[in-house]
């Protein structure tokens, strides 16, 4: 799907990885007729992926063998949630369940000793509701 302006406006065609300057060039089919002239650059985004599920922050996991964690804080203390990743990017995953609590970030050491703790109180933080 390619995007311009946040409206879809065609496909990718075909994509060529080696151009000028080291850039990706992409071809794509319009649906519908832009007004710039022929041979014009733009910038468009280019859907890839597309998943269901919440968007976090990308230090928000634990590994464990039994599989990926995130530490939700419920009743004043933080227990393990497993979680299933279905898209991973340098600063963010969209995962599956989503958390209806507070999810836990930081380092993967810190958030495996959170458990640890009987009584965790949270001091600020932010709501991303």
């Amino acid at each position: 799907m390619v995007l311009f302006n946040d409206e879809k406006i065609g496909h990718v065609k075909s994509i060529y990885p080696t151009s000028k300057n080291g850039l990706i060039s992409a071809e794509v089919s319009l649906s519908e007729a832009l007004s710039y002239p022929v041979g014009t650059n733009i910038s468009i985004d280019v859907l890839t992926q597309e998943e269901q599920g919440c968007l976090l922050p990308s230090d928000t996991l634990v590994h464990k063998k039994e599989g990926t964690f995130v530490m939700v804080h419920n009743h004043g203390s933080f227990k393990s949630m497993k979680v299933n990743v279905e898209i991973e990017k340098k600063d963010e995953i969209i995962v599956t369940p989503c958390p209806k609590i507070f999810v836990a970030c930081g380092s993967e050491v810190k958030l495996s000793k959170l458990q640890a703790y009987d009584k965790v109180n949270i001091i600020g933080g932010i709501d991303a509701k």
